[in-house]
Parts: C-alpha cells; structure tokens; sequence
C-alpha cells in the first residue's frame, strides 16, 4: 500500500515538472519571440528613415544594419538615421559602433 502511494507520488511529482517545464519553456519562447520581433522592426526603421532620407543604400550598410543583436543599439541608430547629415555620417556612426561591420563599402 505505501510502496503503491510512494509511485503515485514520484508519478505527480514527475508530471508536475513536465508541466512547469512546459510553462517556463512557452514563456520564455514567448519573451524571445517577442524580442526578436522588437529588433526586426528596429531594423526596418533604421533603414526605412535611411532609404526615405538618402535614397537606395548600399547593401553592406544594409547588412550591417541586419547584424545588429541590440535592441538599445538599434534605437540609438534609429535618431541618429534622423538627425545624421549625411548617409556617410551614419555609416561612420554606425561603424563607430561597431568597428567589425564595413557599413561603406559595396
């Protein structure tokens, strides 16, 4: 009868963990998700203001751009896609930044 109780109990226990497992895991790929969906669209308005600002854009500023991980990175670069004179002013910030991407060349 105990015996019996014992693998009832590690049998619950066991299905308790699955399901908080289950919990964490959905919210955490929820959280990631929509992380990743912030800088997507950071992204797009960096270079939605560029294009809109300086006309067709290199495809290497373009890239540098979609290497970015950095949500507040982003948005720094999102002002200064608005204020920057020129696009070689951005793409000198922009590499200023980030000293590996080549944001001029291409």
């Amino acid at each position: 009868m105990l015996a019996e109780r014992v693998i009832e109990w590690t049998l619950d226990w066991k299905q308790q963990g699955i399901e908080e497992g289950r919990r964490e895991g959905l919210q955490q790929g929820l959280q990631q998700g929509l992380q990743q969906g912030q800088i997507t669209t950071a992204r797009e308005d960096v270079l939605a203001v560029l294009e809109i600002r300086f006309g067709a854009l290199p495809v290497a500023l373009q890239e540098a751009v979609n290497r970015i991980e950095d949500l507040a990175r982003l948005r720094a670069l999102h002002r200064q896609a608005i204020l920057a004179a020129s696009l070689e002013e951005f793409a000198a910030a922009l590499t200023d930044g980030n000293s590996h991407d080549e944001a001029t060349s291409g």
